[in-house]
């Protein structure tokens, strides 16, 4: 048995032990090992009257809830009522109570709101989209290539940050620094290390 067939449960030490061995004796561990966890899962099981069925519906359940909800906001629209997203599929049998059009909303993919912190979080993406790691609703964060901390700009007030609040203080910035000091009577900026497992994301406006 090649190492690389061994299962995960084979602790270094066991590892050494059987390697060499006959295959038979390494299944015959193997099966000691499960043992003790299948015995711990199985009297867990016991004691709160479950079985392995009820393991599969839940997992079911969840991950098609799940799905569903992502589905939920597919807005694609396609040439054929059937290559529409579900969003789409809904309005057309009249489950869906609109509060926009759709000719209502198309100048904002391209331009945020101006009366919102959308406003300045589309800005940020705009000006300073190369140093940007990632970007939600509430919070923004930079990061340039010889800096060993992220900077955050957190957004948590959705009414501030808007066109009359800070165009004027973004007028002549041009670096992070300048950023910093810019934006300092509308959010307080701060730095906070990231490590090599870290993920980002981007968001909209």
């Amino acid at each position: 048995m090649a190492l690389w067939e061994l299962p995960i449960e084979l602790t270094l030490d066991q590892t050494r032990e059987t390697l060499g061995q006959r295959p038979e004796e390494v299944q015959a561990a193997v099966k000691r090992l499960r043992g003790v966890r299948g015995s711990y899962i199985e009297s867990y099981m016991v004691r709160h009257k479950l079985s392995y069925a009820d393991y599969w519906r839940q997992r079911e359940i969840y991950f098609s809830l799940r799905r569903l909800d992502l589905e939920y906001h597919d807005i694609r629209r396609g040439a054929e009522p059937r290559q529409n997203g579900i969003f789409y599929r809904l309005q057309a049998t009249g489950a869906v109570e609109r509060l926009l059009s759709d000719a209502e909303i198309e100048p904002y993919v391209s331009a945020p709101p101006e009366d919102t912190r959308a406003y300045l979080r589309g800005t940020l993406l705009a000006r300073f989209g190369e140093y940007i790691t990632h970007a939600d609703w509430s919070e923004v964060s930079f990061r340039e290539p010889q800096m060993t901390h992220d900077l955050y700009l957190p957004l948590p007030d959705p009414l501030s940050g808007t066109r009359a609040e800070v165009e004027t203080l973004l007028a002549d910035v041009t670096d992070l620094q300048g950023l910093i000091r810019a934006l300092k009577p509308v959010t307080q900026p701060y730095y906070r290390s990231y490590g090599a497992y870290d993920s980002y994301s981007y968001g909209g406006w």
